[in-house]
């Protein structure tokens, strides 16, 4: 790997810290130390291969706005491609490789306004505008790295594994977001039963004629669940249902982009359902079952004149279908012995079809069974060292074996990991359905210090995939999940990203918490074995975040303030051809511009008192506009800015 010179600086830095702060065995035998999870300040966890956030944690840090996904920005090795969606980048590799859960069962893209942030406007697989199961909903939330053992699926970039059940609370949240409400019951039995519904504030104000700008975003979520307990078996069913909806009217000329002379209407339908069980026999056997069914349907339809940069003049009317289902059916099975023995089986389906007065239709209807069978356990070889190896057998259209290992040495406060782990994918995406399922092969070597007030970690890291999808020019799946691509597809591309990670976290005292962490790494592709290795679009080179906060005592309730700076390179991006009104991307030749280094303020201010929260979360307090697409104009292509400075305000009142 290129990065050794860093990894010995850095592992020089991270073992002085601990010296000077005289960080050892004796101080902290009683800590339980793993090099999966760390346990940090103010009830976070980070770790380098599981990130396990609370729900207390998306109240606490700033630029969330009650969205599980948006605060992972804050944490090593996790960026996002634009402030207007919540995909979630892991070690530069893109969103569309991350895995959704619910409970640990497979789902559809569960985000609002899927064409939040996108370049084409088409809907993302995998990102939008907002999360349809807010911080409200959810007992915490798990994005779990590619390389952790024990956590097998058909991820390559991560999966982000929201918790939910049927314990809630009674609340009533008013936001600048959406108005939201949840209620709850608890019979004599163990019985829970909730239903939560939200509102867009945004889509309230349409309500009252209140019109902002050219745009009319209105977004709604219902949320349910039911769950009881008799003896050693427990069962709960959630149903989730959300929709959103788009309407961008028509500007005067001159305009500056191609969309703005348009009449577009983007609406997008979202439903989510689970039966979740758990039964405990005797002699320490428990099984847990689950079944989930999720299907969500976006159309976006488009008309208007628009000018071209020849000055002609053509009408536009185009229309976008896409249906995305899945199901899912997961049985595990856990031993005394400490054995974890899981099937899982996933049917997934994509009906797309894009009509377009520019190109040729385009249908697509494809299918992507999957079985998948694993076997995990943790060994104990001996009071410190530990090893973690798994086999899984993987049957699409043909067997493949996942197997993977971790060792652990642990010394006090100090642990060592070294792991290994193969991965298996697919993309449902045009092209032929002989494509080879991708596969990608992961290594990470960790080191860790845990004490009672200082935490930190360093990691390096290496993914490498092949089998991508790629054509004849530069179009490999690793750069994004687009329709428009022209010519044959294959399963030549090639993908790596490999790096180290660097974090810190400090409990200062009275009240206070620090944490600092960064990332150096490199992103490449290449559509054939005999190829020079070339710039991935998220080949950031290097990334980070500072994070500090303050909790103190004011009059009858807590005070928490915390700020954060998210910072990154520029991204690399390919041309944009000028022979439509559609932006798409001009895969002739590999991206060798970039956009400028990104850099991001957030803060946000908490005030609680009794059973009340009044909150100011502020993105982007500086109002930097920093570079996000390279879009077609009127007048040719021209870099359009992220969004700026967006406060959200809001009062919740439990009962």
């Amino acid at each position: 790997m290129p990065f050794k010179p860093f990894f010995l600086f850095s592992f020089s830095v991270v073992w002085y810290l601990s010296s000077w702060l005289g960080l050892n065995a004796q101080n902290d035998s009683n800590l339980v130390i793993t090099a999966d999870t760390v346990v940090f300040i103010s009830k976070k966890s980070i770790g380098s291969q599981l990130i396990h956030l609370k729900t207390a944690d998306f109240k606490r840090l700033p630029g969330g706005f009650d969205d599980p996904s948006r605060v992972l920005l804050h944490f090593p090795g996790i960026a996002m491609a634009n402030d207007q969606a919540n995909g979630i980048l892991y070690h530069g590799l893109p969103s569309h490789l991350t895995n959704w859960r619910l409970n640990g069962l497979d789902i559809v893209n569960p985000n609002h306004l899927s064409n939040a942030g996108t370049l084409s406007d088409l809907a993302s697989p995998s990102a939008g505008g907002v999360n349809m199961f807010s911080a409200n909903v959810l007992d915490g939330f798990q994005f779990i790295s590619p390389a952790l053992t024990g956590q097998r699926s058909w991820a390559l970039g991560g999966i982000a594994d929201l918790q939910a059940s049927s314990d809630r609370q009674n609340y009533l949240q008013l936001s600048v977001l959406g108005l939201e409400a949840g209620l709850h019951k608890k019979w004599k039995d163990d019985t829970h039963a909730f239903v939560n519904y939200r509102y867009s504030f945004t889509g309230l104000l349409d309500d009252f004629g209140v019109a902002l700008g050219n745009e009319a975003i209105r977004f709604d979520d219902l949320v349910a669940g039911i769950s009881g307990r008799s003896n050693n078996f427990k069962s709960t069913v959630l149903l989730a249902a959300g929709r959103s909806d788009n309407q961008h009217n028509p500007q005067d000329e001159p305009y500056l982009t191609f969309k703005d002379g348009q009449n577009i209407h983007y609406t997008s339908n979202n439903i989510t359902s689970q039966w979740l069980v758990e039964q405990d026999f005797d002699g320490g056997y428990q099984l847990d079952f689950g079944l989930s069914f999720s299907q969500r349907h976006d159309k976006r339809t488009a008309f208007g004149n628009v000018s071209l940069p020849d000055n002609s003049r053509i009408f536009v009317d185009d229309r976008f279908d896409n249906v995305n289902r899945k199901f899912t059916a997961k049985s595990t099975l856990h031993t005394p012995q400490g054995y974890h023995i899981e099937a899982r089986f996933m049917y997934d389906h994509l009906n797309f079809e894009q009509v377009t007065a520019a190109f040729s239709p385009i249908y697509q209807n494809q299918t992507n069974n999957s079985l998948l069978i694993n076997t995990f356990k943790s060994l104990d070889l001996t009071p410190r060292l530990r090893l973690s190896p798994e086999l899984g057998i993987l049957y699409q259209k043909n067997l493949d074996l996942l197997p993977g290992l971790g060792l652990e040495y642990l010394m006090g406060s100090h642990s060592f990991k070294a792991s290994f782990t193969k991965n298996a994918g697919f993309g449902l995406q045009q092209g032929p359905y002989d494509l080879k399922g991708a596969r990608s092969l992961n290594y990470m070597l960790d080191y860790k210090i845990t004490t009672a007030r200082f935490r930190s970690s360093l990691s390096a890291f290496y993914h490498g995939l092949y089998h991508l999808a790629a054509d004849s020019l530069q179009y490999n799946y690793l750069h994004g999940f687009d329709f428009n691509v022209s010519g044959t597809l294959n399963s030549s591309g090639l993908g790596k990203s490999e790096g180290i990670s660097m974090m810190v976290d400090f409990d200062a005292g009275k009240g206070w918490w620090l944490n600092l962490n960064h990332s150096w790494l490199s992103t490449k592709y290449k559509n054939k074995e005999n190829e020079n290795w070339q710039h991935a679009e998220n080949d950031f080179g290097w990334m980070g975040n500072s994070n500090v906060g303050k909790k103190m005592s004011l009059g009858s309730g807590t005070l928490s303030l915390s700020l954060s700076c998210h910072y990154r390179g520029g991204q690399y991006y390919f041309n944009i051809k000028n022979d439509s009104h559609l932006n798409t991307r001009d895969y002739s030749s590999a991206p060798q511009q970039r956009f400028s280094p990104y850099i991001r303020w957030d803060a946000r201010l908490n005030y609680t008192w009794k059973k009340s929260m009044l909150s100011l979360d502020i993105q982007n307090v500086a109002n930097r506009l920093n570079d996000g697409y390279l879009r077609q104009g009127p007048d040719g292509p021209y870099i359009e800015a992220q969004l700026g400075l967006i406060p959200v305000l809001s009062y919740k009142r439990n009962w």
